[in-house]
C-alpha cells in the first residue's frame, strides 16, 4: 500500500503454533534493525524517520523485509556454530558461547547491511537498490561464515582442549548403517511416496468438471484503471502465479489500490494467507485503529468475504482495507485452512487446493467504516464474474 522499496509480516490467530512463534520474533527483529539504522543514519547526517518496518527518507522508503531481519543469518549462523563446535570436539560451555556469539555477530553484520543499502538508496536513487541487494546480502553471509571459522580456529588454537578419557579406547565408527541393503529400501520407499501421494489426491478427483472461478472484471471499475508493476522481490516471497496492482481515483477523493493475486495448481504458497493485512499493514508503520464487520458477498450461491480493517499512521486519514482469500475446486470449493488441524483434515480426505485468490482493497478519503464497507461490496458486486477454468 506504500511506495517503498523492499530490502515483510503478525499471521491471524488461527494460524499454526509455530508461525505464531516464528512471527513475534521476525517482527521484533526487524523493528530492531530498522530502529537501529534509523539512529546511525540520522547520527551522519542523513534524515530518516522509523515507521514500522520501514524507513523513511527524503527519496523514498526502504522496507526491511524478513531477509534483513537477522532470522535467515542467525539460522545459518546457527548451523555454522553447531557444526564448528562439534567438529572441533568443544564442550559445552564453549558451544553456547558460539551460539552466542553468532547471535551477535549475525545481528550486527544486518544492520551493516540494511545500513549499506539504505546508504545506496539515499545516493543513488531508490531504482537502483535492488540491484545492490542479493550481492549484499551474499557478502554479509560469507562474511558471517569467514567470521565464525576464524573465531573457531583461534579458540582451538588457544585453549588446550583435554582428549575425551575414552577416546583411545574407542573403535572406529561404523558404517553399516550405509550398506546398500539397508540404503535401497528407504530409496524405493521415498520414490514410491511420490505418485503414492499423487493417486491419493487422485482417486476423488470428479474428473474434467469445472467449478467456479471468481475473477476480477477491470473494465467495469468505471474509472480510469492504472496497473503498476508488482517488484520481482514480492512476487518471490509470495510465489504466485498471476498478480496485478491497479490503481485509480473516484470523485477526485477516493483513492483505490486493489491487489489481486492467483495460484495455480500446485503453486500455492504457504504465505498466501500469513501476508495479511494484520501483518503488512503494522510492518509498513500503520496502526490497526477499528475492525469492521466482513463484507460478504454472494451471487448464484457462491460466496465471497472480506475481512475489514481500518488503519492509520500517525495524523494521517484512515485507510480503510478488505481483504479476503477463496479457494476454487473442480467441484467444490475447499474450506480455507489456517489451522493445523484442518490442514490434516483436508489431507486425510484428500482435498487439495486446484487453485486459490486473493483480493485486498485499500480505499482512502471516506470519512466512516460503513461507507467504506458499502464502496467495497459495490465494487464486488460490480466486477467480480465467475468463469469457468
Amino acid at each position: 500500500p506504500l511506495p517503498r522499496i523492499s530490502v515483510g509480516c503478525v499471521p491471524s490467530r488461527h494460524t499454526v503454533p509455530t508461525t505464531r512463534l516464528e512471527q513475534p520474533l521476525v517482527q521484533g527483529l526487524m523493528r530492531m534493525v530498522a530502529a537501529l539504522t534509523v539512529d546511525v543514519l540520522n547520527l551522519l547526517g542523513i534524515l530518516a524517520i522509523q515507521k514500522g518496518n520501514v524507513i523513511q527518507m527524503v527519496n523514498g522508503m526502504v522496507g526491511i523485509e524478513e531477509a534483513c531481519s537477522g532470522v535467515r543469518s542467525f539460522q545459518s549462523t546457527l548451523m555454522t556454530a553447531y557444526f564448528l563446535g562439534e567438529f572441533y570436539r568443544f564442550g559445552f560451555s564453549l558451544r553456547v558461547m558460539l551460539i552466542a556469539v553468532g547471535t551477535i555477530l549475525s545481528f550486527v553484520l544486518n544492520i551493516v547491511r540494511t545500513l549499506v543499502l539504505t546508504g545506496v538508496a539515499y545516493k543513488m536513487g531508490p531504482g537502483i537498490m535492488e540491484n545492490w541487494h542479493d550481492p549484499v546480502g551474499n557478502l554479509v553471509a560469507v562474511a558471517a561464515f569467514g567470521i565464525m571459522v576464524i573465531l573457531t580456529w583461534f579458540i582451538r588454537k588457544r585453549i588446550s582442549l583435554p582428549l575425551p578419557s575414552r577416546t583411545a579406547g574407542m573403535k572406529r565408527p561404523s558404517i553399516k548403517y550405509l550398506q546398500p541393503r539397508r540404503v535401497l529400501p528407504l530409496l524405493v520407499l521415498i520414490l514410491l511416496s511420490y505418485p503414492a501421494v499423487e493417486w491419493w489426491y487422485r482417486r476423488n478427483d470428479p474428473g474434467e468438471t469445472t467449478g467456479p472461478i471468481r475473477n476480477v472484471d477491470w473494465n467495469r471499475v468505471g474509472a480510469d484503471v492504472q496497473f503498476q508493476d508488482i517488484p520481482p522481490s514480492i512476487r518471490a516471497i509470495l510465489r504466485y502465479s498471476e498478480g496485478t496492482k491497479a490503481l485509480w481515483t473516484n470523485h477526485g477523493s477516493e483513492h483505490w489500490t486493489v491487489y489481486h493475486f492467483s495460484w495455480d495448481e500446485g503453486k500455492i504458497s504457504a504465505f498466501s494467507d500469513v501476508h495479511n493485512p494484520e501483518v503488512c499493514m503494522p510492518s509498513a508503520g500503520f496502526s490497526l485503529v477499528e475492525t469492521g464487520m466482513p463484507v460478504n458477498w454472494e451471487s448464484d450461491g457462491l460466496e465471497l468475504e472480506l475481512n475489514s480493517y481500518g488503519f492509520r499512521a500517525g495524523g494521517s486519514a484512515t485507510y480503510y482495507v478488505f481483504y479476503g482469500i477463496w479457494n476454487d475446486r473442480l467441484e467444490e470449493p475447499i474450506p480455507l485452512t489456517r489451522k493445523f488441524s484442518e490442514r490434516i483434515r483436508n489431507a486425510l480426505h484428500g482435498q487439495r487446493i486446484e487453485g486459490r485468490n486473493s483480493l485486498q482493497i485499500i480505499i482512502q478519503g471516506i470519512d466512516t467504516m460503513s461507507q467504506a464497507r458499502d464502496k467495497a461490496y459495490d465494487f464486488l458486486e460490480r466486477t467480480i464474474v465467475i468463469t469457468a477454468d
